[in-house]
């Protein structure tokens, strides 16, 4: 079973690049929880895709997946949460509540991996 996103101390930084490697090799989406006194940040990021079909099909779905990431927030935001990045290429919300953290990935691997899913679906096929 593939990992789907990866919690880690804000200063953890070899084990965010193991994430790195093991997210490019396994050609999953780069889904980290920061974690820090109270509240969390969640990051995606798309660069661990080597196919650059990918991007074509990330960019080409950018205002759904902002809509949807905001619905997400909206979801789960604190009076102190933010959404730092919202597009294509990148999402990265702060200061979600930690309990709330895995739920929060979880919603973006599904977002992300349900607009890759036909696409991967039909590559692996042939």
């Amino acid at each position: 079973m593939k990992l789907k996103f990866k919690r880690f101390k804000a200063s953890k930084a070899q084990e965010k690049k193991e994430w790195y490697e093991y997210c490019k090799n396994h050609q999953v989406p780069y889904i980290v929880i920061s974690i820090r006194s109270s509240y969390a940040d969640v990051e995606f990021d798309y660069i661990t895709y080597t196919d650059t079909n990918i991007a074509k099909i990330l960019c080409e779905k950018e205002e759904f997946i902002k809509q949807k990431s905001l619905e997400i927030f909206e979801r789960y935001a604190t009076r102190k949460s933010v959404v730092k990045y919202c597009g294509w290429a990148l999402i990265k919300i702060d200061n979600i509540l930690i309990s709330q953290a895995d739920e929060v990935a979880l919603e973006i691997y599904k977002l992300v991996t349900a607009i890759l899913g036909d696409y991967k679906s039909n590559k692996q096929a042939t």
